[in-house]
């Protein structure tokens, strides 16, 4: 008995189609989360983190309100 012939008889092929799905939901959600309406200002604080100064500051320097 070859190595073949015991995974041709395992019927594998029911994998390659469940990975397919999960893979396209996961796409999905991604594609939602990111395209969402709510979740431009979000992406915008996340823009501009590698440049805070400030690592305890969530806000970008020109949303920050003025202090007099």
């Amino acid at each position: 008995m070859k190595l073949g012939d015991i995974m041709s008889a395992m019927q594998l092929n029911s994998y390659a189609e469940v990975a397919l799905v999960l893979f396209m939901a996961a796409f999905t959600a991604i594609t939602v989360h990111v395209f969402r309406a709510g979740s431009a200002e979000a992406w915008e604080q996340a823009r501009h983190l590698p440049l805070d100064r400030d690592p305890d500051e969530n806000r970008h320097a020109s949303t920050r309100s003025v202090e007099p």
